[in-house]
């Protein structure tokens, strides 16, 4: 026997004696009754864990709340709360995955999320509902809300009228000794978490951060009366009042006055070639602005100042709009939780006034006429 069949001699004789043991194996282990089709790690074993907090079987009772209660979280009293209802129309939302809510409840916990940035398993206690949805409930209640009043809040032409826009002007006369202007316009930001899609087109360079833009006018009776679409936060104040459709309405405020008696809308010296906005003045090169001119400029920026102070009311009853972190675009309606503060807060100052109406002296309107 040469060497090369000794090689496979000791092959074959290896390849038998595996053979067989591994027979030898499956024979004890049929034996013993082990499953050959069955898992070969041996699967881990999962016990219930109880969750954190269950949600309580609660029936919300706002006639259970205090007035001072409901006015800390929901910035208005019980009494207040049930006269809304019969203009928000909130019996006709037809809730995703058949959920059903009552309109009282509603209403509660709208004002209750947007208040403040609070956790879900905070309303969870107060409302007896799941995450889920207290979620879907609070989106599907603010697009409707907005799908309702959105045409409303970008101009509303029964209470914007011509002799409306006249008494305006009359109050702003009356108050700052300038002829002609009827309201305040400027456009704010509001920042929103990283999307996932368009980075660019809502990042801004200026804030250094991703956003909204909105564009808003703010009349002596101390609302804003204006608020048109939300923009990516790239855009500029500009191409907002391009693209808002503000113009036509300046126009037919103006429409058969002549350029003495028009009426104007005084904004920063970026809406300086607008039609029916005017601007303060602006140093040339080589020739600065005189102290009288200054003097203008500042008293006219004194008032302007109204439209910020309704962007901070805004913030300041609505403080959900300002939690970055949980205004993710794509996901939840995020333009639409700060157009529904803008609605609310306007309500708020039909019902308590505030600054801008007490200075100009001029009263909002009531409810019936505001909604």
């Amino acid at each position: 026997m040469d060497h090369n069949q000794e090689i496979e001699v000791a092959v074959f004789a290896t390849v038998a004696a595996v053979s067989g043991g591994a027979m030898a194996i499956a024979a004890a282990m049929e034996e013993s009754g082990w499953d050959r089709h069955g898992p070969i790690r041996r699967q881990r074993q999962y016990h219930y864990r109880q969750p954190l907090y269950v949600p309580v079987g609660y029936v919300f009772n706002l006639n259970n709340l205090s007035d001072t209660w409901c006015i800390e979280f929901f910035r208005f009293p019980p009494t207040i709360i049930q006269c809304l209802l019969p203009y928000l129309g909130l019996s006709e939302i037809c809730y995703r995955n058949c959920y059903q809510c009552p309109e009282e409840k509603a209403l509660c916990l709208l004002l209750f999320r947007l208040a403040a940035p609070n956790l879900l398993k905070e309303d969870m206690k107060l409302f007896g509902h799941s995450r889920s949805w207290l979620s879907s409930v609070f989106n599907d209640i603010v697009e409707h809300i907005v799908n309702r009043y959105e045409r409303h809040l970008a101009w509303n032409s029964q209470r914007l009228t011509a002799g409306k826009v006249k008494e305006y002007a009359r109050a702003v006369e009356e108050k700052g000794g300038v002829k002609g202007v009827w309201g305040f316009i400027d456009g704010t930001m509001r920042a929103i978490c990283q999307p996932v899609e368009f980075q660019r087109r809502y990042y801004s360079g200026y804030k250094k951060c991703h956003s909204y833009k909105f564009q808003a006018v703010m009349t002596p009776d101390g609302l804003l009366s204006s608020l048109t679409s939300p923009w990516p936060g790239r855009e500029g104040d500009w191409g907002m009042y391009l693209e808002s459709g503000l113009e036509r309405h300046l126009r037919e405020v103006n429409e058969g006055r002549d350029a003495e008696n028009s009426l104007y809308l005084y904004g920063d010296p970026a809406y300086a070639l607008s039609y029916g906005i005017i601007s303060g003045y602006k140093a040339i090169v080589g020739y600065p602005l005189s102290p009288v001119l200054k003097a203008v400029n500042a008293h006219m920026s004194s008032m302007r100042v109204s439209v910020e102070h309704g962007f901070a009311k805004t913030m300041n009853l609505w403080g959900f709009n300002g939690y970055k972190s949980g205004l993710r675009s794509g996901i939840s309606p995020v333009a639409g939780y700060f157009m529904v503060g803008v609605i609310f807060s306007n309500i708020h100052s039909c019902i308590y006034r505030n600054e801008t109406c007490m200075r100009f002296h001029c009263n909002p309107p009531s409810l019936n006429e505001y909604l």
